[in-house]
């Protein structure tokens, strides 16, 4: 999982407001990056519990986006799309495929992810 939060600093230099209809739940703060889950964002495909989670850093105006997907059986999580913005204008977006993103939901950073998106 720390995979995720990391991997997410090259994208994420932010403060972003929220637009209507997101619902911003703070979860950590990671080398001065703030990860947040839009809690409107969680909903069931198939066995999968999908969500947005954001990065930002206060004072920047970089914000990181990704979409993805928890397996929360086997407590695993699949970033499936990400991007980052400046100033609302998109600078660059990637998909990833299932599994080629995979974090774990069992470490530190993948409990607090657990406990919003899986219930636990």
């Amino acid at each position: 999982m720390k995979a995720l939060m990391l991997g997410a600093l090259a994208a994420a230099l932010l403060p972003a407001t929220a637009q209507a209809g997101e619902n911003w739940r703070e979860m950590t703060t990671v080398d001065g990056i703030v990860f947040a889950i839009d809690l409107d964002s969680i909903k069931t495909v198939g066995k999968l519990r999908h969500f947005r989670v954001r990065t930002t850093k206060p004072g920047a105006t970089l914000v990181g986006y990704y979409d993805n997907a928890a397996d929360c059986a086997a407590l695993t999580v699949d970033t499936l799309y990400g991007e980052a913005s400046n100033n609302g204008v998109i600078l660059r977006k990637q998909l990833f495929k299932p599994g080629e993103m995979r974090n774990r939901l069992d470490d530190d950073q993948g409990k607090l992810i657990y406990s919003l998106v899986c219930g636990g």
